[in-house]
């Protein structure tokens, strides 16, 4: 009778042993980039190795919302404060730009560059203002500005120029003061977002509004300059 018991008492040791080990792995959080590939679809690549661009969309849900639930998952190293267009996450070896999709604006896209193709593709007056100079100076150094592609600010309004050469990207947010003086040194800058953005005196708007008609395609490692869209 007491063996019975016994063995009993055992076996439900083992079950809750087994229950409680499923928890914990279940709880852990993945890294950044593992939870978007997981999480969203795949919507373009571009590049290879070191230099990479993957771009994955969340059909409906905001800018806001999306990057919160990453940098929940893994903490960003700097963040850039709650906007309904953009949002920055910045990695170790990556920068998420998290962007609302201009054409489909119930949507967000996200956006996972190394930061060896944010350095080579990215207008450096853009990212003022969501990041602090420090930063910005910390990862590409110094002379980034002297660059071959001063009108890239992101693939949804890359892939909106080009479907719709011409027209002006669409933006609903008015929680930045895009191309508007803010009392500060900066002339553009998204106030708030980074205490050293002074030096920049281009604004998302300003510094794009002259090139909306001819956006620069990002060049690829391959050299075709071209996005490669996952076919559905």
């Amino acid at each position: 009778m007491m063996s019975k018991a016994m063995a009993l008492l055992l076996a439900c040791s083992v079950v809750l042993a087994g229950c409680g080990g499923g928890s914990s792995s279940t709880s852990a959080s993945m890294n950044a980039q593992d939870y978007i590939k997981n999480k969203y679809s795949l919507e373009s690549a571009d590049g290879s190795g070191s230099n990479m661009q993957k771009v994955y969309r969340a059909t409906g849900q905001s800018v806001p919302d999306v990057a919160q639930k990453i940098a929940d998952q893994q903490k960003p190293d700097e963040m850039s404060k709650s906007d309904d267009d953009d949002m920055f996450l910045v990695y170790n070896n990556d920068i998420v730009h998290v962007q609302q999709d201009g054409e489909k604006q119930s949507d967000t896209l996200i956006e996972v560059d190394s930061k060896q193709y944010v350095q080579q593709h990215y207008d450096p007056n853009y990212l003022s203002p969501f990041l602090t100079g420090m930063l910005i100076g910390n990862m590409f150094g110094s002379n980034w500005g002297s660059k071959s592609y001063p009108s890239y600010h992101g693939y949804g309004e890359y892939k909106y120029s080009s479907k719709y050469p011409g027209k002006s990207y669409p933006h609903k947010s008015s929680s930045y003061n895009y191309g508007s003086s803010s009392g500060s040194s900066s002339s553009s800058s998204k106030s708030g977002s980074s205490s050293s953005s002074g030096s920049s005196s281009s604004s998302k708007s300003g510094s794009s509004s002259s090139s909306k008609s001819s956006v620069t395609p990002p060049k690829s490692s391959s050299g075709t300059g071209k996005v490669i869209t996952k076919k559905k």
